[in-house]
């Protein structure tokens, strides 16, 4: 939508230039969103990629899945899930473009939610009814290390689910205390 604003600013003076530039320096936090830092790899194998994805239902999960396919294919390494969801969201959707590329599937709670997430362990039943090796863990750290405890292999974890969850994981790379609802 912004890239067909800009074309139709063309006649105003905005070159082609500019908007290639401005493609090239978007940032959208929470999509395939890169975090670095000890906070996120320092329980993981060493090489090892955290992402984060606001995506939450069944066309999220499609595209998420793509995408880490497409990484797969530039830069094999094992895919774990680390994911919550609010309850009234479509999990089975969400999750089945996931069976097959992932390897394991670690679910959270979501602290701060407006409304009721779904149990992280009713999630892992879910998840694991479509295949995937399945638990719950207290916190995203928490999944962050049960996943290093798997092996040394550099490993690449999504953290998905909800855009409350990525709300959520942005407010500690941020050093944000939680705040109550």
């Amino acid at each position: 939508a912004a890239v067909a604003a800009a074309i139709q600013l063309r006649p105003f003076g905005l070159a082609d230039e500019a908007i290639e530039k401005g493609l090239q320096s978007v940032r959208w936090p929470a999509r395939m969103q890169r975090l670095d830092g000890t906070m996120w790899t320092g329980a993981l194998p060493p090489r090892s990629e955290v992402w984060l994805d606001g995506g939450h239902n069944p066309a999220g999960g499609q595209a998420l899945a793509q995408t880490l396919a497409d990484l797969d294919e530039k830069s094999p390494k094992p895919v774990c899930l680390v994911v919550g969801m609010m309850g009234l969201k479509d999990a089975a959707g969400f999750l089945q473009p996931f069976a097959g590329l992932a390897t394991r599937m670690v679910t959270v709670p979501i602290p701060g939610a407006h409304e009721k997430p779904h149990e992280p362990e009713d999630l892992a039943r879910v998840g694991a009814s479509l295949g995937l090796r399945a638990k719950a863990a207290d916190s995203v750290q928490a999944a962050l290390a049960e996943i290093g405890k798997d092996g040394q292999a550099p490993t690449r974890v999504l953290i998905c689910g909800s855009l409350y969850l990525a709300g959520h994981v942005l407010a500690l790379d941020a050093g944000v205390a939680q705040q109550s609802n």
